[in-house]
Parts: structure tokens; C-alpha cells; sequence
């Protein structure tokens, strides 16, 4: 076989590769927007069906009510990954920076799954008394969206329920905020493609939609347009997971809380 014929077979076996993974995102992406749909429209019947009967009424209504907030935040992340990754093909994903209290993001983040799952119990826990005040220069839409997908992830992957803990620390000229939960772990050889689009680092081990594997890749992008960096550690399976974010400082916090202390 000459070079040409080889170079030809190479590229065929390529495009085959890229259409195969795109006709499994496809796939997987409209199941995944269905379920949340399909999950809707089920409870939206019940309740219907109760209130014809006139037993729609105290804790039907909660668990209503909660469903209906808990899958149309699922199927707005989803949307909202979709349309992340579009605007990063093109060019046009944008970050808005300003100077806001990262504590008061977190605080916001974590209230809105508290009271929203039974199973799992939420800490908030600063390196320094004083982290509590402490002003960054990112994007507050875009962290509050890191947060919610870390968040999102680190109770889907600790199906058990238990603790997860976010930690603020500062070093030098930037703040690291960290997720932590005692879920499913991430096994040693998944480590590495974690941030890749598409990537999926479970494949097992959990009932249900497993996401498209967007989610991290979207944040990862926006951390490192927002000056940070982002890293995830794992013991491996069953160990759970922790996953640290940093942001930069705003000019007066890096004056109030550096001058070469680090915690």
C-alpha cells in the first residue's frame, strides 16, 4: 500500500471516528434532555389527576413543586452546557469581570440545594476568620455557575448522600475554593480527561442520565478566562472527590489578605 492509499485509509477511519462520537452525543444528548421532560410532565399528571379527586394538598404539593424546580434546573444546565460549548466554538463565550465577595457566592450556591435534598448535608468552612470578606475580580455568573455544576456533580456521584464540604482559602494573590464529597470516587486512569469535552468519568455505578460531558469542560474554560485554574483529586473508587477552583484576588483583597501570608 502506498502512501497515498494509507494516508487515505487514515483519514476514512477518522471521519468514521468523528461521526461515530458524534451520532452517540446525539443520542445521548436528546436522552438526556427528555428525562427531565418526561419526569415533568409525569408529576404534572399526578398532580393534575389528585387535584380532579381534591387531594392535592400539603406534602404532594412540596414533592410537586420540587420536582418541578429540581428537572427544570437540570434541563437548564443542560441547555446552558449546550449553548456554552456553541459559544466557545465560535469565539464568543465572554466573561464579565467585577469585584464581588466570593463568600456571599458560595453562601447563594449552597442555599440553593439546601432544604432541596434530603440525603446530603452541606458545610461552609474558611481557612481565616476574615475569608468571609473576601473580594475577587471574575465573573459572579460564571462562578455561581462553577459552583452549581461542582455542586450538581458532587451529589449525583454520592448517590449514598453524606457530607460535602466547600472550602474558601487564600493564597498569595488568589482565593481557592474547594468541593469536596465522600461519594464514588474517580478511578486513577479517568483522572486525566476529566476536563475533556464529551469525557465521561463514570460509566457505571449510577442509575439514571449520566450528563453529556460538558459540564466540567464548560467550566474549565470559564475559570482559566477568569484567570483561575481548576484541578480535581480523587483516592479512586469509593474515596469520593475533591474538586479546587481559584479566582483572582481584586487589587485591595490581595493588599488586605497577602503581603506573604499564604493559608
Amino acid at each position: 500500500m502506498g502512501k497515498g492509499e494509507q494516508s487515505s485509509l487514515t483519514a476514512e477511519r477518522e471521519v468514521k471516528r468523528l461521526q461515530k462520537v458524534r451520532d452517540d452525543f446525539f443520542s445521548i444528548a436528546a436522552h438526556e434532555i427528555r428525562t427531565p421532560i418526561t419526569v415533568i410532565k409525569a408529576q404534572a399528571q399526578l398532580a393534575e389527576r389528585f387535584h380532579a379527586q381534591g387531594r392535592l394538598q400539603g406534602e404532594l404539593v412540596e414533592k410537586t413543586l420540587r420536582v418541578f424546580v429540581q428537572e427544570s434546573d437540570r434541563l437548564a444546565r443542560l441547555c446552558n452546557d449546550l449553548l456554552d460549548t456553541a459559544r466557545i466554538d465560535s469565539g464568543c463565550f465572554e466573561v464579565y469581570l467585577s469585584e464581588f465577595q466570593v463568600a456571599s457566592a458560595i453562601e447563594e450556591a449552597v442555599a440553593r440545594y439546601r432544604g432541596r435534598v434530603e440525603r446530603h448535608q452541606f458545610v461552609f468552612e474558611a481557612a481565616r476568620p476574615e475569608a468571609g470578606a473576601l473580594v475577587v475580580r471574575a465573573d459572579r455568573e460564571r462562578t455561581m455557575h462553577v459552583l452549581d455544576n461542582l455542586l450538581n456533580n458532587a451529589i449525583r456521584f454520592s448517590p449514598g448522600g453524606g457530607e460535602i464540604t466547600v472550602s474558601l482559602s487564600v493564597r498569595r494573590s488568589k482565593c481557592s475554593i474547594t468541593v469536596r464529597d465522600r461519594g464514588l470516587g474517580i478511578p486513577g486512569d479517568r483522572l486525566k480527561g476529566i476536563f475533556k469535552r464529551y469525557y465521561q468519568a463514570h460509566q457505571s455505578g449510577l442509575k439514571g442520565p449520566c450528563g453529556l460531558g460538558l459540564g466540567l469542560y464548560v467550566c474549565r474554560e470559564s475559570v482559566r478566562r477568569m484567570g483561575g485554574n481548576i484541578r480535581v483529586k480523587s483516592e479512586g473508587d469509593g474515596q469520593g472527590s475533591e474538586f479546587t477552583f481559584t479566582l483572582p484576588l481584586a487589587a485591595r483583597a490581595t493588599e488586605t489578605f497577602t503581603g506573604g501570608i499564604t493559608s
